[in-house]
């Protein structure tokens, strides 16, 4: 679990919503794009809510473990809605790729990246 320090206040979560919530912050700031997100939160009785959160350029935000004791809740289906957001930094060098000539070195990653 991750709590998630942003402007002056903290909210629980899981580690998989923290890690998508994290790098879409990025990939907004990258774009220039302030978006509100919602994410699933524990309410600290037990219990599960939301949080709306403004997230762009110049919005700080910080992600540290928290200690938690209780079963960690399925908050699957929205850290895979973070990482449907149009936003979301996916790398641009493809998964995989066929060279003509085996015998050339592979290009570096800085030769896949669209400058």
């Amino acid at each position: 679990m991750r709590a998630i320090s942003f402007s002056g206040s903290s909210v629980i979560t899981t580690n998989d919503v923290s890690e998508a919530l994290t790098q879409l912050a990025r990939g907004l700031a990258m774009a220039g794009v302030t978006d509100v997100l919602r994410i699933p939160i524990c309410d600290g009785r037990g219990g599960e809510t939301t949080a709306e959160l403004v997230v762009g350029p110049g919005v700080g935000m910080m992600s540290v473990p928290f200690a938690w004791i209780e079963a960690e809740p399925d908050f699957s289906t929205a850290s895979t809605m973070l990482r449907m957001h149009a936003q979301y930094p996916f790398s641009s060098q493809p998964q995989s790729a066929v060279f003509e000539d085996e015998s050339a070195p592979a290009p570096t990653c800085l030769e896949w990246w669209d400058w």
